[in-house]
């Protein structure tokens, strides 16, 4: 059984790997048109991977602050109920 708390962190995570994956993505494409003088498409894609990087480190931030407030004996009970195991 998942608790809110196990799928707001397993949704963050997805978040954060997907926007990881696009700031890859960006920067390829960065590097591709760099060579051919297309400045307005350069700055716009620029822009695009600022934004995606301030997201990207503000969810990152946000997700270890998140993580640091687990307590300890939370965050070893809820390994346990991931297996549909008790432990009191």
């Amino acid at each position: 059984m998942n608790t809110k708390t196990e799928s707001y962190e397993q949704e963050m995570a997805f978040v954060i790997n997907r926007l990881s994956e696009e700031m890859v993505y960006l920067d390829q494409q960065l590097e591709a048109i760099k060579g051919y003088n297309e400045t307005k498409e350069y700055r716009a894609l620029l822009k695009t991977y600022t934004d995606t990087a301030k997201l990207y480190l503000r969810l990152v931030s946000e997700y270890e602050i998140k993580m640091e407030e687990t307590d300890a004996l939370t965050g070893f009970n809820s390994m346990y109920d991931k297996r549909g195991i008790l432990a009191l």
